[in-house]
């Protein structure tokens, strides 16, 4: 698969941009960083974004995330408790969870930036499947993790921040991705993947 490069990016983007100003590739350069941060968050989970796992030992019922998580795909145990993103804490349901029984298996967690907390109760050791953050991009021709399919959606957030938001990068940290390429885009990435199995154990259709 032909996957994009910082390079490539960057070249179309001035190509249809007047100002030829010295700082503007660097710009355009931060904003697209900007940009494949916020690709990856989304909750669909591309399949060209790399995915690892790691054995994490619980203190306090808590793991400390690896340095290059960006979102999680599950948390298991052996046979003791499998948590994925059906399984996550609201900021209020966490509250109330953390004022009930510590005692017990989780059924649930919630996360921040640095950390996952179990409810009600974990210890030993668990794995940690997850999403990796991208690899910065670079004004090289070194390949990026997207596809060339996904040129459209950072060709249009140049333009965005250039004619929208005048390259200022605190007023564009709002800026919503384009919603017409981006359901394009997850229509083709549903299209590669399996039918949804039932999983019994715990209630609802799970991708393979």
């Amino acid at each position: 698969m032909a996957m994009l490069t910082g390079k490539e990016l960057l070249d179309n983007a001035i190509s249809v941009i007047p100002n030829q100003d010295s700082g503007l590739r660097l710009l355009l350069l931060l904003w697209l960083n900007h940009v494949s941060t916020k690709l990856s968050i989304n909750t669909i989970g591309w399949s060209c974004l790399e995915k690892t796992d790691s054995t994490l030992t619980v203190v306090d019922n808590q793991i400390t995330l690896p340095s290059d998580f960006e979102k999680l795909i599950c948390t298991k145990q052996n046979s003791t408790f499998f948590l994925d993103a059906n399984d996550e804490l609201s900021e209020e349901e966490e509250y109330t969870a953390a004022g009930l029984d510590r005692s017990g298996n989780p059924t649930r967690y919630a996360i921040d930036s640095e950390k996952i907390t179990f409810y009600p109760a974990a210890s030993g050791t668990v794995t940690l499947k997850y999403i990796k953050q991208p690899t910065a991009i670079v004004d090289s021709t070194a390949a990026t993790v997207w596809p060339t399919k996904f040129n459209n959606v950072f060709h249009r957030a140049c333009l965005d921040f250039y004619y929208e938001y005048d390259m200022d990068i605190r007023a564009a940290m709002s800026y919503q991705l384009d919603n017409v390429e981006i359901t394009l885009l997850e229509a083709w990435e549903i299209s590669k993947r399996p039918l949804p199995q039932v999983d019994n154990t715990h209630g609802y259709i799970r991708g393979k």
